[in-house]
């Protein structure tokens, strides 16, 4: 079986003095001899940073770079915000077609201490753990409690602009980055319709600032609406210049857009993991929400398990969805990492009985994703290691995440939907109108079985058990999936999950119970542990939306409604990422995914 289409290849780089270059091009990531000058003098001072992070009269709120490499000016940025107080969010889009690999990026901050950069090369230790596995696409990674925000687009620079600037009419960029290989050596990024790109996607104002002074540059910047200016290049330690001019430009008078206000109060029905992570995403947009819940505290109903597993089942097509579903986890790890109600623990997927080869073909579509994913085996047979995994007890890790900016109005229960985005209602069951809004307050759909009461959606309704039986396990026991799922969780072994269709009810069933404690004894069989199970101490039951392609419905109805709903088993994987791509989309903040993948989680797909 092939990779993944979207996987993509780590360049080839020769070092020598801590310096990186690409073999196929023969260009050099940085100046020799010294790159932390070059790149402040270019691209900070080119900007008018660190001035602009500040109080000033033209603060930068997005920066734009063509050509993360080795991510050097995003930490110099980095530690710029933070001199300056850090005083607004901060996001950065970059694009890079050649991801370097682990072992590349590790050379680059050995080369960072040894200059004697430690600040540089901590934030670079943070940044390297946080950086995606090479899958083409959007990638979010918050930072800084979601006050710095990556966007890091793996794949082509045009494409992953033409990107953007179909999914927002004006992403307003106050500043650019133009670091690509030399013209000479990488023509795409300095080609005049890339350069009109850039001008589409800048505010008014927006700057730049870039190495190259070559003719052709400064007149396709000319063309696409900059202002082009030589000045001085950065200079040796002893005076001498490293490069006698570099290129600063600004957007002419009249020319780029910034984008419409986000809405002051967003309402979202659902205060389980989709809503919350809605309410989380807004609030570090700066958005406020109001939250709707029956229960009189997050997490009720599906989310009130105990028990919720952090995995990405993997599928082995080559469609959108395998991409997604890591790129939500690892988004996921992050938010639920350190927080209450998360345990950490490593996972092992075995095979299916029904399809025992499908653990070797999911092996051999991602082999983008070692080590975190890797295929291993022991006496039983082979399995899939998950390095990060574990399991949550929602309510408590809902309650820890839970924003300020988000009020909780709980014991609402809801019983109609009037109107459309443009204009919409909340009845209770008495026909009580308990929230409106439109346009500028707008209401987002974010709970799971009980949406299909106010909406036709095309979502079934699933039961589902999960039991606990007594029992012991040997410390560092790994999370079990592939034939249900079994862990230990400090009290007993939790073993699920049951899929009953046809049920509205979400209660204990004894067939359920036995059909769990059959789980647990295949396991015994299976590994030879757990031992010695014990008698039932505790059940979980709920009822789950799920959809016909098992991928949820995250985006905007054509009502002008907003929903995040039919994540079905998947919540704690999938729900994170649902609410940035409504959050961003809402707020006009750079992409979290791109067309393709939202077309896969189209809600009006079907």
């Amino acid at each position: 079986m092939t990779p993944h289409p979207r996987g993509l290849a780590a360049p080839t780089l020769r070092w020598a003095d801590g310096i990186p270059t690409d073999e196929a091009s023969g260009d050099i990531y940085f100046n020799r001899q010294d790159p932390l000058g070059e790149s402040r003098t270019v691209f900070l001072t080119g900007n008018d940073l660190p001035a602009r992070l500040g109080t000033h009269g033209a603060p930068v709120h997005r920066v734009g770079e063509t050509g993360f490499g080795t991510g050097l000016n995003f930490l110099l940025l980095w530690e710029a915000w933070r001199r300056a107080g850090a005083l607004r969010t901060l996001s950065y889009v970059s694009f890079e077609q050649a991801p370097l690999n682990h072992a590349d990026r590790q050379r680059f901050l050995a080369s960072l201490r040894a200059r004697g950069a430690l600040e540089l090369a901590a934030l670079g230790e943070t940044l390297d753990a946080a950086l995606p596995e090479p899958l083409a696409g959007w990638h979010l990674i918050p930072l800084e409690g979601g006050r710095l925000r990556l966007h890091l687009y793996l794949g082509d620079a045009q494409t992953g602009l033409e990107d953007w600037l179909a999914q927002r009419e004006a992403p307003a960029v106050d500043a650019w980055f133009l670091d690509g290989f030399a013209p000479k050596v990488g023509p795409a990024l300095w080609q005049p319709e890339f350069l009109l790109l850039l001008a589409r996607a800048s505010a008014p104002g927006a700057t730049l600032g870039t190495f190259t002074v070559a003719r052709s540059v400064r007149e396709g910047l000319a063309n696409a609406g900059f202002e082009p200016q030589k000045v001085p290049g950065p200079q040796s330690a002893g005076g001498e210049p490293q490069k006698r001019e570099v290129l600063v430009a600004r957007l002419a008078q009249g020319l780029g857009r910034r984008p419409a206000p986000p809405p002051s109060l967003v309402t979202i029905a659902g205060a389980g993991l989709a809503g919350t992570a809605v309410a989380l995403a807004l609030a570090e947009h700066g958005v406020s929400s109001q939250v709707l819940e029956a229960e009189t505290a997050p997490g009720g109903g599906a989310s009130a398990n105990p028990w919720a597993l952090l995995h990405p089942r993997l599928p082995i097509d080559e469609g959108p969805r395998g991409p997604f579903l890591w790129m939500a986890y690892r988004l996921a790890l992050k938010r639920v990492q350190g927080e209450a109600g998360f345990v950490p623990a490593p996972l092992r997927q075995y095979g299916e009985l029904r399809r025992p080869e499908r653990l070797g073909k999911t092996a051999a579509r991602y082999p983008m994703l070692a080590p975190r994913l890797t295929l291993r085996e022991d006496a039983q047979g082979p399995y899939l290691a998950l390095a990060e995994s574990g399991h949550a007890h929602l309510p408590q890790l809902l309650e820890a995440l839970w924003p300020s900016s988000a009020t909780l109005l709980g014991g609402v229960a809801l019983g109609a939907l009037e109107g459309t985005g443009q204009g919409w209602r909340l009845l209770d069951p008495t026909g009580k109108a308990r929230a409106e809004g439109g346009l500028e307050a707008p209401l987002v759909l974010a709970a799971g079985a009980s949406l299909k009461s106010l909406l036709n959606l095309p979502t079934g309704i699933v039961g589902g058990q999960l039991d606990r039986f007594a029992g012991s396990a040997k410390p560092g026991a790994p999370l079990l999936t592939g034939r249900g799922h079994a862990f230990f969780d400090g009290a007993g072994w939790v073993v699920g999950s049951s899929y009953r269709h046809g049920t509205m009810e979400a209660s204990e069933q004894l067939a359920d119970r036995q059909g769990n404690e059959g789980r647990l004894q295949a396991w015994t069989a299976l590994l030879g542990w757990p031992q010695n199970i014990g008698t039932h101490q505790a059940h979980f039951a709920g009822l789950r939306a799920n959809t016909p392609d098992r991928a949820p419905l995250l985006g905007a109805l054509g009502s002008g409604f907003w929903v995040s709903t039919g994540h079905a088993s998947s919540g704690l994987t999938t729900a994170f990422l649902g609410g940035e791509i409504i959050a961003s989309a809402l707020t006009g903040a750079p992409p979290v995914v791109d067309r393709e993948m939202l077309q896969a989680l189209n809600p009006e797909r079907f």
